[in-house]
């Protein structure tokens, strides 16, 4: 049997909103909750590509940082190209322009 993390994870992989949603109304804490690896839904979301998931996850859970940011791999190493641009422009400049939006809407 998985933990809710686990299902939380696996619902985001797949894009599966109706499922994210019912999760996240028995335990909001699920949309920030971290699997044994640090990985979240919101990491699962943006690298599967299921934007409408990185849109709910964001409106439910945190606020995009700068931490979250660099472990999405949106931010360059100091000093490296990047460093200088926020997450969705990053995003924007690999070619993500649905997540850009949806980062820049959460002040990314």
């Amino acid at each position: 049997m998985s933990s809710p993390v686990d299902e939380i994870i696996a619902a985001a992989t797949r894009g599966d909103l109706e499922q994210i949603t019912g999760l996240l109304a028995r335990d909001p804490s699920l949309a920030d909750a971290a699997n044994l690896l640090g990985s979240t839904a919101l990491h699962a979301a943006y690298y599967s590509g299921h934007y409408r998931a990185i849109g709910l996850l964001l409106y439910k859970g945190r606020a995009l940082d700068g931490f979250l940011a660099a472990e999405l791999g949106l931010l360059g190493p100091l000093g490296g190209a990047h460093a200088r641009q926020t997450a969705a422009e990053t995003a924007a400049a690999q070619g993500q322009t649905d997540a850009a939006e949806l980062l820049r809407s959460a002040g990314g």
